[in-house]
């Protein structure tokens, strides 16, 4: 490693979300500093804690010959952690909770797409409209009639932002 070289600051995994995650922040990060690979490889470890630091120190020593395969063995070891995609299916079950600003019915619906991978614009636009159990906002978008989910969300802000303004 240059001695010049500076790892980039970054969070310290612990084996609690998705390790593909880490190594893609890892690697951008590294990239942009100039890092090879080999530079990778040593420096990948000092952004553990926790199991993933243990289960680093249980690496028989010299067991990694490179960054592809260290990315293998990582990933694979915190393969339980991995996020599973949901399914255009999954966005029926988002409904707005007892209790809960319809914002926050929103923001819910909004980070369930986003575990979507592939997905059909008029499922989603669908979905959400159906997930709207809020009397007045239902007769809003009744009345406007969106024809695409952008125009349903910014529909569901104008609606939000006035109920929150006259409250």
């Amino acid at each position: 490693m240059p001695k010049d070289f500076k790892v980039p600051l970054l969070d310290k995994y612990d084996g609690s979300y998705d390790p593909s995650d880490h190594v893609d922040v890892f690697q951008s990060q590294m990239h942009l500093a100039g890092a090879d690979e080999a530079c990778m490889c040593m420096a990948f470890s000092i952004t553990f804690k926790g199991l993933a630091w243990a289960w680093y120190k249980n690496l028989t020593p010299g067991s990694i010959k490179s960054w592809g395969q260290f990315v293998d063995m990582f990933t694979a070891n915190f393969t339980t952690s991995k996020k599973c995609p949901k399914s255009q299916e999954s966005l029926l079950n988002v409904v707005p909770r007892e209790g809960k600003s319809i914002r926050s019915y929103i923001k819910r619906f909004n980070e369930t797409c986003l575990q979507i991978l592939e997905f059909n614009p008029t499922v989603r636009l669908t979905a959400a409209q159906k997930g709207v159990t809020h009397k007045e906002l239902r007769w809003y978008i009744k009345v406007n009639r969106p024809k695409t989910i952008t125009e349903f969300l910014a529909l569901a802000e104008k609606f939000i932002s006035t109920e929150e303004e006259l409250n």
